[in-house]
């Protein structure tokens, strides 16, 4: 490939923590792929494994819509600028948009684009109301997704981290809790903080994605100092370090952000809950976080 901008070096120690010039070589040997060169810098020991190595940046906001005994919805709407991610039509847009989708029990970005929006003769679909705003903040816009979770036995809460506006905001959280600590509301915010902060990528060992796990597996045994092990041994070190990983990207194996000491499923035996599922935006993701 061409040499690697400065832009793009740049953003990738952003994300790694590593130096210009290595960022630069592992650009260049992924072929400008930012995915290959957090790998390759990880493989050589030069990059910390982080919990958003998935994730990219992006400007929009995040709302939340929710019925703790019944059920609730959270958007993404995706805009080119923070400056209009702060406009109030666009803000008071996602709201209205929020509400529809929990009012109609809406879990579906083409659906919810499809529903009519407004009142009387200004009724329109979703898709229209969005378009003129578009003309209007001139700016593009995405609905880039929608989730419905449903309270089922349990009690829904949310958090929404960096908040525009009450339920608006960069990261939002909604999560199911059962149990005697189901109405502890305290305890649920905090559940709730802990996982916007930590971002887990899975409820239990069990729900981690296998592509996650191979992936994983792969960069520590071409790390270094396992390359000239023999197998049996680095496959034992491997397992070691594999475990680790499991503990921070686990949510039920997560040291409690309060604390920093009790694992989190040590806090909710304490407090007699569970947590059944959750669903976890940030600006930029693909696809949200969500085990149930």
């Amino acid at each position: 490939m061409t040499s690697p901008s400065i832009e793009q070096i740049k953003a990738l120690r952003d994300k790694t923590g590593a130096g210009m010039m290595d960022c630069k070589a592992a650009l260049q040997e992924s072929g400008g792929d930012r995915g290959k060169a957090e790998d390759w810098l990880r493989k050589k020991g030069i990059a910390k494994a982080s919990q958003k190595s998935e994730r990219a940046t992006g400007e929009g906001i995040i709302a939340v819509a929710l019925e703790p005994s019944q059920a609730g919805v959270m958007i993404e709407i995706n805009t080119e600028t923070d400056f209009v991610a702060r406009n109030e039509l666009l803000q008071e847009f996602a709201r209205s948009c929020a509400s529809l989708a929990l009012r109609e029990r809406c879990g579906d970005k083409e659906a919810l684009l499809a529903l009519p929006y407004g009142t009387g003769d200004s009724k329109k679909s979703v898709q229209v109301a969005l378009t003129d705003l578009i003309a209007s903040v001139g700016e593009n816009l995405v609905l880039q997704r929608v989730v419905l979770l449903e309270a089922g036995e349990g009690t829904l809460v949310s958090y929404v981290h960096n908040a525009y506006q009450d339920n608006i905001g960069r990261i939002g959280v909604m999560l199911t809790l059962r149990g005697e600590g189901q109405s502890n509301g305290d305890l649920g915010k905090q559940l709730a903080m802990h996982v916007a902060a930590m971002a887990p990528l899975a409820l239990s060992a069990e729900a981690v994605p296998k592509a996650w796990e191979q992936r994983e597996r792969d960069i520590i045994l071409a790390q270094e100092d396992l390359k000239d092990k023999p197998a049996d041994i680095a496959e034992k070190m491997a397992e070691g370090r594999l475990r680790k990983r499991y503990q921070e990207v686990v949510l039920l194996d997560q040291l409690w952000v309060l604390d920093g000491k009790t694992r989190m499923r040590d806090v909710l035996a304490q407090h007699g809950a569970e947590i059944v599922s959750y669903v976890r935006f940030a600006l930029g993701e693909s696809t949200g976080d969500t085990d149930g």
